[in-house]
C-alpha cells in the first residue's frame, strides 16, 4: 500500500480514489475552505482527513466540520494535528469525548526539524 498526503486544494481522480492500493492522507485547512478541491465524501475508511488545530477557535471549528462530514456520509478516519502543546490538544479532544478522533503529533514541528 502506499500513503499519498495532500493538502488538500487538487482534486484527487476518481481512479486514484478507487485504488484500493492507495490511502490518502488529506488536509482540511479551515482559513482556505473555498480552495479545498478534495471531495471529502468519496474518501473510505482506509484514508485520513487531517485537521491542523492551533487555539481554541479552530478546535470547535473543525468538530463542526467533523460532525458535518459525518452525518453527511465520510467514512474516512479523522486526525487533529498541532504544531505547538500536543498534550493540551488531546485534554481537549477527551473533554469533548471525541473518541474517534486520533491525536496527530508532528514530530517535525515539535523537535524544529527543517
Amino acid at each position: 500500500n502506499i500513503s499519498v498526503e495532500t493538502n488538500g486544494t487538487f482534486v484527487i481522480p476518481i481512479p486514484y480514489l478507487n485504488d484500493e492500493r492507495l490511502n490518502w492522507v488529506v488536509d482540511y485547512k479551515l482559513e482556505c475552505e473555498e480552495k479545498m478541491k478534495v471531495n471529502y465524501l468519496a474518501l473510505t475508511p482506509t484514508d485520513w482527513i487531517k485537521f491542523i488545530v492551533h487555539e481554541e477557535k479552530s478546535f470547535k471549528m473543525s468538530l463542526q466540520v467533523v460532525e458535518k462530514l459525518r452525518k453527511d456520509g465520510c467514512g474516512a478516519r479523522i486526525a487533529f494535528s498541532t504544531t505547538t502543546d500536543p498534550k493540551n490538544l488531546m485534554d481537549r479532544l477527551i473533554e469533548a469525548k471525541a473518541w474517534d478522533i486520533v491525536l496527530n503529533v508532528q514530530l517535525h514541528k515539535l523537535l524544529d526539524v527543517k
